[in-house]
């Protein structure tokens, strides 16, 4: 994502970002009436934010004489709420970490300043210069000058290694808040589908419910047209017109999601989209452009979440409440970076001695992470 990648070429760390996504995050549930004993149609809204500072959620009521109608939450500053309900709808959204953007390491003239090569040709590199005032305290601010670059990919930045190009659609397409506002006014199904066409937002998932039983999951996201015979999530070459992608994207239908699945339910908790449902109703990525670099694993919320839903033929209302507030990991332990975690649960004691008190400690837990657990 944006913000990974510029903290990358800023901090001289240009290596492939395996980590990406987060081990928290935010979780999302529908299910229709296929998977409730009662007949209704389940959301759960469930957005982690900081409590505090600028992408801290609040709530807002709109209530207007034209018939406004909606409850949810927006971050500070923002013209619209991101996620909630109307009378007649509502939708979650959480995280997704596609290819949303690309890097480029640009070749320079090895004798004139701020020329870089494009298509045979060398070119100017534009220079910009930037001031801005950092307050420290009420009382105390600094200047913070920096220098940017702009080239044919658009806003290219300068580390050790050289010149980096940053291109990505989010800034090429500023219609989010005006999608948002269609969100929210929408009324059914088809009148949501039109705001998600407008294609404003550039990524995120939603998770979305309705009272004509509709669920529905997508992986939003605003892709470009690549080029598949490179590979996107690496630094590409900065010199060649095959790298620079025309301001044209992938349409919605082209994305991954999933419309009411005979499984009776969607979900999202940061994990690949390729598991948004039911094993046999999920998703094949063998349908997507590869391009798009949406994630293949799953998160243990997600892995716990399978386990929960595969118990029930259909959930009671109190059966949805206790899948929303469980609070044990899954029946095998994983994270983004380690993959055989679940091995250190199985240790033999007698291997490790210096280390067997922890051990028994470790064997003795249920997974369960409740306040009162001791072993957690």
């Amino acid at each position: 994502n944006v913000q990974f990648d510029i903290q990358r070429i800023l901090g001289n760390s240009l290596v492939e970002d395996q980590g990406r996504g987060l081990p928290r995050g935010s979780n999302a549930i529908a299910l229709s009436s296929r998977k409730t004993a009662d007949g209704n149609t389940y959301l759960a809204v469930n957005s982690h934010q900081p409590l505090e500072g600028p992408f801290s959620w609040y709530e807002v009521h709109i209530e207007s004489a034209e018939g406004w109608r909606f409850i949810g939450g927006v971050f500070p500053g923002g013209v619209t709420p991101f996620h909630g309900t109307t009378p007649n709808l509502g939708w979650a959204h959480t995280l997704n970490y596609p290819d949303l953007d690309d890097v480029y390491k640009l070749t320079m003239h090895p004798s004139e300043k701020n020329r870089y090569r494009f298509d045979g040709d060398w070119l100017a590199l534009e220079e910009r210069k930037l001031k801005l005032g950092v307050k420290l305290w009420w009382f105390l601010k600094f200047p913070y000058r920096r220098t940017f670059y702009w080239s044919k990919y658009g806003t290219t930045l300068k580390n050790d290694q050289g010149y980096y190009a940053i291109r990505f659609p989010a800034n090429l397409n500023i219609r989010a808040a005006e999608q948002w506002y269609w969100m929210t006014k929408a009324q059914n199904f088809d009148e949501f589908r039109r705001a998600l066409a407008i294609q404003g937002i550039p990524g995120i998932n939603t998770v979305y419910a309705d009272r004509e039983d509709n669920i529905f999951f997508l992986s939003n996201g605003l892709f470009p047209d690549r080029d598949p015979a490179y590979e996107w999530q690496a630094v590409l070459p900065g010199d060649t017109s095959a790298t620079l992608w025309p301001p044209d994207f992938m349409p919605l239908d082209s994305l991954v999601q999933v419309t009411n699945p005979a499984s009776g339910y969607v979900f999202n908790f940061n994990n690949t989209p390729f598991n948004a449902t039911a094993p046999e109703d999920n998703p094949d990525p063998a349908n997507y452009n590869p391009t798009m670099g949406y994630i293949t694993r799953n998160t243990a919320r997600s892995l716990r979440f399978g386990e929960l839903i595969a118990q029930y033929d259909k959930l009671s209302y109190d059966d949805f409440l206790r899948i929303k507030y469980d609070q044990t990991y899954p029946a095998r332990l994983r994270t983004n970076n380690i993959a055989n975690l679940e091995d250190l649960l199985h240790l033999d004691p007698a291997r490790y001695p210096d280390i067997a008190a922890a051990i028994a400690v470790l064997q003795r837990w249920n997974r369960s992470t409740e306040v009162h657990n001791r072993q957690a």
